[in-house]
């Protein structure tokens, strides 16, 4: 008689605290913290667990690249603005500017409220958007567990 086989043992993943800390990092954003929430949560937690930096850190870097694309879409589109449109190319690029400039909130919290969820489930995206440059800003800081 053959006796099942035991499962393979899993690594442990994070525990519930940590997946708490990640998630908030990510939401600290939408309850209007930006850039403080999670850099507090970064540095304080740095050192113990590679998972919340490394969610603290995704987050800064999503609201800080969003950032940057808000303010050259809206400074493109007050360029735009002051030129005369007298041709239609540059019609269209502002009126592309501002489009990007309306959608980039919906997609800014549409990719937030991802990460956050991935965050509660103990799961770290390795291809999400930004995703490498975070890891290349945490295997820098010597405090970050090495994974």
């Amino acid at each position: 008689m053959q006796t099942p086989a035991s499962p393979s043992p899993t690594p442990a993943g994070p525990d519930s605290n940590d997946r708490l800390l990640a998630g908030v990092a990510h939401a600290s954003s939408l309850l209007g913290l930006w850039l403080i929430g999670p850099l507090v949560i970064y540095c304080v937690q740095r050192e113990k667990s590679r998972f919340v930096a490394h969610h603290a850190m995704r987050a800064m870097v999503l609201q800080f690249a969003f950032m940057v694309m808000g303010v050259i879409s809206l400074l493109g589109v007050t360029v735009l603005q002051s030129v005369a449109f007298a041709s239609r190319t540059t019609l269209l690029i502002g009126a592309a500017l501002f489009g990007c400039a309306i959608l980039m909130p919906s997609i800014y919290i549409l990719l937030t409220v991802l990460a956050m969820v991935r965050a509660f489930r103990g799961q770290i995206a390795r291809r999400a958007l930004f995703a490498p440059t975070t890891e290349a800003i945490l295997r820098r800081d010597a405090a970050v567990p090495k994974a």
